[in-house]
């Protein structure tokens, strides 16, 4: 504020008619005046009662023997050259003790220094009407403020709770802005576990969520959570952006000619920026590929990479198929992988063989009512007859399948008395599993036939204990099939393999719609596939990728040779520390 300026606001929540502000620049002359001429302003408008503090002697630092000094002076000033028409109370407020004693020393000095001669404006009677006091709280006093300040305070705590899975919306910014306001306003954090009623399907369940209960006062717990829920909608929205973009892919795609010749579908958000360009005629509009800045002509379909000049070819079409699914399928050899492969191809495309060294790791592609059907038929994972060098090589060869990742895993186990093995296979799923890849599995039963009569596989899941865990944690996703007697079944029927199979793809569907058009992936699968792609990239036209996957395999089996399997297992689906 200007040396010279002095101005007046509303009182706000004071017991007051107005509150001065006015700068004192700790100058005694700038104090004397402008105390001088508040008294003067106050008894011009009608005021019975003026509240100074003890100016500048707070955070400005001025000494308190001074500034007593000045006030006084001003104060002094007002009363002898203006008898006050209004004013009876001037206060100075003092909360520091020794403050307080400059004051009151400074007073007394002033009342014994009076001559007979001299105006006793301070203490004559004849300006009875105005009296001049430095009033202090004593400590009994502010032990009692203290107390009822404190009990106010505790009825106007304010709660909010915050899931603790919510948090994971936040980004190393946001979460220090959060810890540091927290901070700042000392609120108080409580771990508690709240109950929710959790609706999958036809199922509801009470479930347990963890969430941090913020406590403080209302303003500044809102300001916290408000960090908090802004960046959770930030999040929401971008996922909301990511499954438009998913949606827009069903319907149009659009592809790029690489250097080598070969079309090469665009990623789901650069095909959102060239179908939302098509749609509202833009002429031009920019993408990245590949690390690289392209900008395309979209009349010419050509996107053009400015930094080296280089033009490459578009093309647009209407994607007619059914997007592709890539399945990887788990469990002990002899569960019914393989018939099961058979059974939802409708052809013999694995060897069945219940041995444990026939089990290996192999990849089906194929078309299935229009659609691309990725099927990696994995070894015996949960097997105990193979040696740890022999599974590692197939773990690496599943990886390599089904990089940047499957859309779902099926862990197939047998309709069948629940064994000390079948606990182990079930032990051994929930150790390795994540609970991320737990979004993405489905539990799929084989030999329908042993299931009792008008029993179905929700039914008799819940006659396990450990079983019906594992479905839970699997958001209750569940099916059978019969790879032998039930292939001729009505497939309106329950026990049809027709029936049970298209119900498997509906749940494979909404798996992936639940993930907002996403799959299951690692840093591991993410890496792979970059492997992948730099050896196919090294290939010559006529040579196939599965070329630069078996390259990848070896390569793998070199780096990871120090691994233990169960590391390895872990790093695929987020259970161990990542290599």
């Amino acid at each position: 504020m200007p040396t010279d300026l002095m101005c007046s606001t509303g009182p706000g929540l004071l017991g007051c008619k107005e509150i001065i502000h006015a700068s004192f620049k700790n100058d005694t002359e700038l104090i004397r005046k402008k105390c001088q001429k508040i008294l003067q302003d106050c008894d011009t408008k009608g005021y019975t009662s003026v509240a100074f503090p003890a100016v500048n002697t707070g955070e400005a630092g001025m000494d308190p023997a001074k500034a007593c000094r000045a006030m006084l002076d001003g104060i002094a000033a007002a009363l002898q050259h203006q008898k006050p028409n209004s004013l009876v109370l001037v206060c100075i407020v003092i909360i520091q003790k020794e403050i307080f004693e400059a004051f009151r020393s400074e007073l007394q000095k002033r009342s014994k220094s009076l001559s007979a001669s001299e105006p006793k404006f301070l203490l004559s009677p004849e300006l009875h009407p105005v009296a001049l006091g430095v009033i202090t709280l004593g400590s009994d006093v502010i032990k009692n403020i203290k107390t009822d300040l404190e009990a106010t305070l505790q009825k106007n705590l304010f709660e909010s709770k915050v899931v603790v899975q919510n948090l994971s919306w936040l980004g190393d910014t946001e979460l220090y802005a959060v810890r540091t306001k927290m901070a700042l306003y000392g609120l108080s954090v409580e771990l508690r576990k709240n109950q929710r009623l959790q609706t999958t399907g036809d199922r509801s369940q009470k479930s347990d969520e963890q969430v941090y209960v913020l406590k403080g006062l209302k303003e500044d717990v809102l300001c916290v959570t408000d960090v908090i829920n802004k960046a959770v909608q930030q999040a929401l929205h971008q996922k909301l952006q990511e499954k438009e973009e998913y949606e827009v892919s069903l319907n149009v795609q659009w592809s790029i000619k690489n250097l080598k010749g070969v079309w090469e579908d665009l990623s789901e958000s650069n095909n959102y920026k060239l179908k939302k360009a098509h749609q509202n005629r833009e002429d031009s509009v920019e993408i990245s590929v590949l690390h690289r800045k392209l900008m395309v002509n979209m009349t010419k379909k050509e996107a053009t990479d400015w930094q080296t000049g280089f033009t490459f070819q578009l093309k647009r079409f209407l994607a007619d198929a059914k997007p592709e699914r890539r399945i990887v399928v788990l469990g002990k050899t002899g569960a019914g992988k393989s018939s099961l492969a058979n059974n939802i191809f409708e052809e013999k495309l694995f060897e069945v063989n219940h041995t444990a060294d026939s089990g290996t790791s192999k990849c089906k592609a194929k078309s299935l009512n229009q659609r691309r059907i990725i099927f990696v038929n994995t070894p015996g994972f949960f097997d105990t007859g193979s040696s740890e060098e022999e599974m590692k090589r197939e773990i690496v060869r599943c990886i390599t399948e089904c990089a940047p990742g499957p859309h779902v895993f099926l862990i197939v186990l047998k309709v069948e008395k629940y064994t000390d093995q079948g606990k182990d296979v079930v032990k051994k799923i929930t150790q390795y599993f994540s609970e991320d890849a737990l979004k993405f599995t489905v539990v799929l039963f084989t030999h329908g036939d042993q299931l009792p009569e008008e029993t179905t596989i929700e039914e008799f899941v819940k006659k396990s204990e450990d079983l019906n865990h594992l479905v839970d944690k699997c958001s209750g996703r569940c099916h059978v099939v019969d790879n032998k007697y039930w292939n001729n079944v009505h497939q309106e029927e329950y026990r049809s393999n027709s029936f049970q199979i298209k119900e498997l793809f509906n749940t494979i569907d909404k798996i992936v719609e639940a993930n907002n058009g996403g799959y299951y992936t690692s840093e591991m699968l993410q890496a792979v596939k970059e492997k992948i792609d730099k050896e196919e990239a090294n290939l010559s036209a006529d040579e196939s990728s599965q070329k630069a996957k078996e390259v990848v395999v070896e390569k793998m089996l070199k780096e990871t040779s120090a691994v233990s399997l169960t590391t390895l297992l872990g790093t695929i689906w987020g259970r161990v520390a990542k290599l």
